[in-house]
């Protein structure tokens, strides 16, 4: 396991407001906020997540993990953080592609 000298953990309990502590807090969370998001702009900022995916990482002391999917990934125990950071990082991923086509979608756009 890695070291988490230094940092929060949210395995031992530390920096647990900054994540939901159950199912039942994200649910609440999230009906409390689902019409807020239908109601927002769906323009996706890759380097704000990013950032957040940077901070987790610092968070839980993961300096490396395999990419998701991959056989190394699979063979990783579910509770293993550095599964979730697998995980995390295809979603930034995933960010940036939606990131760079609305650009370029807007840039498109101007040429008509």
């Amino acid at each position: 396991m890695h070291s988490t000298e230094g940092s929060t953990d949210p395995r031992n309990g530390e920096g647990r407001d900054r994540f939901p502590a159950n199912a039942q807090q994200l649910d609440n969370t999230t009906n409390q906020d689902s019409t807020a998001y239908r109601l927002t702009s769906r323009s996706v900022s890759w380097f704000s997540v990013h950032e957040y995916v940077d901070r987790i990482f610092e968070c839980l002391g993961i300096p490396g993990f395999p990419a998701a999917g991959t056989p190394s990934w699979c063979g990783l125990d579910d509770s293993d953080p550095v599964k979730l950071a697998g995980v995390l990082d295809y979603g930034q991923h995933h960010a940036l592609r939606v990131d760079t086509a609305q650009e370029a979608a807007c840039e498109a756009s101007r040429a008509i």
